[in-house]
């Protein structure tokens, strides 16, 4: 009897503690995120960026925790969550990468400062960074978050006293 309630409180720490893993992106949600990128790179003539299957993997293994944050890491970093869940994948990066390029209408140039201070543009100066060549990205259907997106990016863009273009 001992046994079985241990078996079944191990077996319950094993399933709370289990990562939620990254959906399989497609070829077309590949090219929709790109595709959403690259629009807006066109529209202030910056190079399109390439996809980088390293990145993918690494928003996707940080993005299964399903925590709500950025990673901190070496690669400059969007992030988006929405609700209810969306299983048109392609949709759903396009509407990602959309939300960010919005926060073009809180840009300053030539300060270039509201990517540092509120209202942000933040996520938006990171999809035109001119120096940025490659993205990757995770979507991943969380418990509290439904739609988490994550893109990773490489160079990482962002930089104090730097402008995006």
């Amino acid at each position: 009897m001992l046994f079985n309630i241990l078996f079944l409180v191990c077996t319950g720490l094993a399933v709370s503690n289990a990562k939620t893993q990254p959906v399989k992106l497609t070829t077309a949600d590949i090219n929709a995120f790109l595709n959403a990128h690259n629009a807006a790179r066109k529209a202030v003539g910056v190079p399109d960026l390439k996809w980088n299957s390293s990145l993918s993997v690494s928003a996707g293994s940080y993005g299964s925790q399903c925590e709500w944050g950025h990673s901190d890491g070496e690669y400059g970093e969007n992030l988006y969550a929405g609700s209810p869940i969306n299983k048109n994948h392609a949709a759903l990066a396009t509407s990602a990468v959309t939300s960010w390029v919005s926060e073009k209408a809180v840009q300053d140039p030539p300060a270039w400062k509201c990517f540092t201070t509120k209202p942000t543009c933040g996520h938006y100066s990171q999809v035109v960074w001119s120096r940025t060549t490659s993205v990757g990205c995770a979507i991943i259907h969380c418990p509290d978050l439904d739609n988490y997106v994550l893109c990773q990016y490489w160079p990482p863009g962002n930089y104090r006293g730097q402008k995006p273009y």
